[in-house]
């Protein structure tokens, strides 16, 4: 509408009139709202500010209450506690319409899912997917920090190629969308120890073979034997390798429960003893005293040595012996391979004949000229042959009698031999 002013001074009214024009603006309706409630997830920090429709040229007015109060430009709610929002819309010449509520439903966030810690893997050993349990129908969200990051639905298999400590996280979400609280699941990865040391053992056949050992044991570890490279069950208690075949054991050490791989091999070489040697023919026979004796020999096998004893078994054997040739004795012999594997002894007998005695003689007495005859002995024993020489030492004797000169005085000596032995 219009309406018309004047003003009057003195008696005097002014001309003409001044219009003034009432113009009257409808006030806006309430502005559409998104679909209410709004849902947010309990203590949500990616809430964001709320959604309303003004009508063109209006803006938005944002209240906490239904009446009263200041109103802002944006709102963004908080997201602790179901709670009632109001908005208006206001026109650009200032008229603001009724206030639309829109409520904003808080879903508390459950809780952080159930999870239990795996035991404690060995380095390298094959791990298995970690497992939690959710609530109802709440799914798991895996993490491999304890914030940030995105979550994936497939549970992790832990890396075990690395010792250490590692933590991995998991979360329960609901079908709405709201996240609970990471739990943390600690994975231990347990250093396996050092294969342990050895040495490969060599034994003579049947010989006395002692339980095995090993160097390189950690402080606290266990040993366990095997007589395989793979598979099986180990031992702690050591073999005792056998002493009539060659074999190999593996062993390993276990520290902090963890074993070591792979397996250590323990070869024993088991050397065949050697036969006894081939000796020259027994008994062997000397005389009495001889000078001659040559050291006794036997036969080894090739890239062998020989040991000789005076006894049967014990006392310690020497590379060659001569025998004493004063009585009948019996000598063994035995071979040792190069790595000193000795076999058994053979037997050489020794047979010391005696010598017999000197024959018993007359000297004679022949004018010069005189006839001469061969020359006699007596004492003779049976079977015994005489030997007669031009010395008293050395020369080469003979067994026919000499016939002594009849011109010059001579000197002639004589033995007699029986079983092979001067006298």
């Amino acid at each position: 509408s219009t309406y018309y002013v004047t003003q009057t001074l003195n008696g005097c009214e002014s001309a003409p009139r001044a219009a003034l024009t009432v113009t009257i603006t409808p006030t806006p309706a309430a502005p559409t709202v998104s679909a209410t409630p709004v849902a947010y997830c309990q203590g949500a920090t990616n809430a964001t500010p709320l959604t309303a429709t003004a009508s063109a040229g209006n803006s938005l007015l944002w209240y906490t209450a239904a009446v009263g109060g200041t109103g802002t430009a944006t709102l963004t709610p908080n997201t602790t506690a179901t709670t009632t929002y109001y908005v208006s819309q206001i026109t650009s010449g200032g008229c603001e319409g009724p206030r639309t509520p829109l409520t904003v439903t808080i879903t508390p966030a459950p809780a952080a899912p159930a999870v239990t810690n795996p035991a404690a893997y060995c380095e390298n050993e094959t791990a298995a997917p970690l497992t939690a349990t959710a609530t109802g129908s709440n799914t798991l969200l895996w993490y491999t920090t304890a914030t940030g990051g995105t979550g994936t639905a497939t549970a992790p298999t832990p890396s075990t190629g690395t010792p250490g400590v590692f933590n991995y996280y998991v979360s329960q979400i609901t079908s709405g969308g709201c996240e609970s609280p990471r739990a943390q699941i600690t994975v231990t990865v347990n250093a396996r120890p050092a294969p342990p040391t050895i040495t490969d053992l060599t034994y003579c056949e049947n010989a006395t073979t002692a339980p095995l050992t090993a160097g390189g044991i950690a402080p606290g570890a266990t040993v366990l034997w095997y007589t395989a490279a793979a598979g099986g069950t180990g031992t702690s208690t050591a073999p005792t390798p056998s002493n009539t075949a060659s074999s190999t054991y593996y062993v390993t050490q276990t520290l902090n429960g963890c074993e070591s791989t792979p397996r250590t091999a323990l070869n024993i070489t088991i050397t065949p003893t050697p036969a006894a040697p081939t000796v020259s023919s027994t008994p062997v026979e000397y005389c009495e005293g001889a000078t001659n004796a040559t050291p006794l020999t036997a036969t080894a096998s090739a890239g062998n040595t020989l040991l000789w004893y005076t006894g049967p078994a014990g006392g310690t054997g020497t590379t060659t012996i001569t025998p004493n040739t004063t009585a009948t004795a019996t000598y063994y012999v035995s071979q040792i391979t190069a790595s000193g594997c000795e076999g058994p002894r053979a037997q050489i007998t020794v047979t010391v004949k005696p010598r017999p005695a000197p024959p018993t003689t007359t000297d004679l007495t022949y004018c010069e000229g005189a006839t001469t005859a061969p020359l006699t002995a007596g004492g003779i024993a049976p079977g015994a042959t005489l030997l007669w020489y031009s010395t008293f030492t050395g020369g080469t004797g003979t067994s026919t009698a000499p016939t002594p000169s009849n011109t010059a005085s001579s000197t002639y000596y004589v033995t007699q031999t029986l079983n092979g032995c001067e006298s």
